[in-house]
């Protein structure tokens, strides 16, 4: 009954969409091979794998010890940063698939991104000149001044769409942590979405009131 409910909301939010094209945009990219790779090394061999898709994996994907401890499980992690997918502290897992870009429902191949000193604290909205100040030095979110820089996006349709194409079956779990960015990402997956089962979503900073 909860998972019913659920896709009734998920098809109410949905945008349409005339075409359910296998054309995916080069953005939102898993290579064959990876694909191939990560369901080789699912155990038991020759099983369906359950399948995730972390947005916003940072520097070390809370899915982790999950890929540890469930040998059927694959991940798709992504996030804005490459350098954070390829941190010494982030999985190494065959079973954790990288994909660099951030999610959003724009259509233009590239966003600016504000990245703080925190590796963490990177996101598509710029913080406000008069909203309070979150750590400092390495640790900064709003205490600094971000950097801005060039990413690539693409829509979840596009890469849920990818993974489908992929022959990912449903998306088990979709967690989305994009420092404020959440809804709109999550917006942007359209009737993809009535391929995901559960949904792990951030609420930051709804009505404003922080400045953030």
């Amino acid at each position: 009954r909860t998972q019913a409910h659920t896709r009734h909301i998920l098809r109410h939010m949905s945008m349409p969409s005339t075409s359910r094209s296998s054309t995916i945009d080069k953005h939102a990219h898993i290579s064959q091979h990876a694909w191939t790779a990560a369901l080789a090394a699912v155990s038991p061999a020759g099983s369906a794998p359950h399948v995730w898709l972390d947005v916003g994996a940072s520097w070390r994907s809370l899915t982790t010890w999950d890929l540890e401890l469930n040998a059927s499980l694959v991940v798709v992690g992504v996030d804005a940063l490459r350098s954070n997918l390829d941190d010494y502290r982030q999985t190494n897992n065959p079973r954790f698939l990288k994909v660099d870009g951030a999610c959003s429902s724009s259509a233009a191949p590239t966003v600016t991104f504000y990245k703080h000193a925190s590796w963490t604290c990177g996101s598509l909205l710029p913080t406000r000149a008069d909203g309070p100040k979150l750590g400092r030095g390495r640790q900064a979110c709003t205490g600094d001044v971000p950097k801005e820089i060039t990413v690539r996006q693409f829509s979840l349709r596009k890469l849920l769409g990818r993974m489908r194409a992929l022959g990912a079956g449903r998306i088990e779990l979709l967690k989305i942590d994009v420092q404020g960015s959440e809804f709109d990402c999550l917006s942007s997956g359209g009737d993809e979405l009535m391929s995901v089962d559960n949904i792990l979503l951030e609420v930051q900073d709804v009505s404003n009131t922080s400045s953030l």
